[in-house]
């Protein structure tokens, strides 16, 4: 009998970039050492590879179409909206995520990595439960993220995930998160001025 998840596994291994464990290896420990209160608030904290065109990753809008269902389902997952506190979709991960994989300075691979993981996720969930990861019920999507998360890819991709939702919850609303500094007053966070106008965001300064 054909073992299905690991043809799943296996597959999305060889398509892991090493730059990426090496950027986790480094978000890991400077975590460590600042103890960001998102972390202490606690928030759950779960090589080869192809060539791809830039134009693969521009950000498709259409938030109803895959992969950004599984996306948005993931990220909501992980961070959900608390009585008093916001959540992924009052932050705008999505939106966030979807500029930061269009920027001109994003590894290609990384973002292919990031945009192919709902494939493989969608691909286990059916395994489990035969059911798209949208389809299941918080408990369920719990087990199948648990299932991910003892995968060195799978991991690295809810790091990935986790990582940008951090951001979006933390950086200028310029760059299409934290919209009205939502992250900021629930953190009670002053940010640094001057703050970047639209036409000075990051990549415009390199």
């Amino acid at each position: 009998m054909v073992n299905i998840s690991r043809l799943i596994f296996n597959e999305w291994e060889n398509e892991l970039p090493l730059s990426l464990v090496t950027k986790h290896s480094r978000r890991q420990f400077i975590q460590r050492l600042t103890h960001l209160s998102v972390f202490a608030a606690g928030l759950p904290v779960i090589i080869k590879t192809k060539s791809v065109r830039a134009a693969d990753c521009s950000p498709d809008l259409i938030k109803t179409n895959e992969p950004w269902q599984t996306i948005i389902a993931v990220q909501n997952h992980l961070f959900p909206a608390g009585p008093k506190s916001p959540g992924a979709i009052e932050i705008k991960a999505a939106e966030y995520l979807q500029i930061i994989l269009a920027a001109p300075d994003m590894d290609p691979e990384e973002c292919q990595f990031i945009i192919n993981g709902p494939q493989r996720i969608n691909a286990l969930a059916t395994e489990m439960y035969q059911k798209k990861f949208i389809a299941l019920e918080d408990g369920a999507r719990e087990k199948v993220l648990r299932r991910i998360e003892k995968n060195m890819a799978g991991r690295n991709w809810l790091i990935s995930i986790l990582s940008y939702l951090f951001e979006a919850l933390l950086s200028d609303p310029v760059y299409g998160g934290n919209p009205a500094g939502i992250g900021w007053q629930w953190l009670n966070h002053q940010p640094g001025y001057p703050r970047p106008p639209q036409n000075k965001k990051y990549w415009m300064l390199k």
